[in-house]
């Protein structure tokens, strides 16, 4: 094994544990205390939960350049399904969350007399057939090309549709959003 791959199943593991501390931790505090079982709060903890599914997937990566086992995309891509839907589901969370405070912000009645639940389920539903429909269109752009990392980015040919474009188009949306409200409301 070299040393770059060494050095990449420390920074898994270091990331790892550092990143499960914090992740469960914030579960933990949302699950035991009632202030921060708020709308954004569990949104929030959702979000640590999706990002606990990829800090453990990350550890799959790290077994395969550990076992030094060439790694196909069709066969890569069902170790690391949770883990692709977890990234996606985290990705356009946080866009949820912002659109969240976006209706705290400038819809406050009807944003308080929301039931916490419903809504919850509401942005999580969404979320979810966002998240399912990169996995199908990831299930469908594999082949059986060796490729050095079994991870999301490298187990979808980038050929085969616009993975990489959909996948961040939550990230782009929401950069987007500050400049189109300073614009709509100056």
């Amino acid at each position: 094994m070299r040393v770059d791959e060494y050095c990449v199943v420390i920074e898994i593991f270091v990331f790892n544990i550092i990143g499960l501390f914090g992740n469960v931790h914030l579960l933990w505090s949302t699950a035991r205390k009632k202030s921060l079982q708020t709308k954004p709060g569990i949104l929030l903890a959702i979000n640590a939960l999706c990002h606990i599914v990829c800090l453990l997937s990350e550890v799959i990566n790290a077994s395969f350049l550990l076992s030094r086992t060439v790694v196909i995309r069709r066969t890569c891509f069902p170790f690391i399904a949770p883990y692709f839907f977890a990234i996606s589901q985290q990705a356009i969370m946080t866009l949820a969350i912002s659109v969240d405070l976006f209706i705290a912000l400038f819809i406050p009645i009807w944003y308080r007399v929301r039931r916490t639940v419903p809504y919850i389920l509401t942005m999580v539903i969404i979320c979810s057939m966002y998240s399912l429909s990169i996995l199908i269109l990831g299930w469908m752009a594999v082949d059986d090309e060796a490729i050095n990392f079994c991870n999301p980015p490298l187990v979808v040919e980038v050929g085969q549709g616009c993975f990489a474009c959909v996948g961040c188009l939550p990230a782009i949306v929401e950069s987007g959003l500050p400049q189109l409200f300073k614009d709509a409301f100056h």
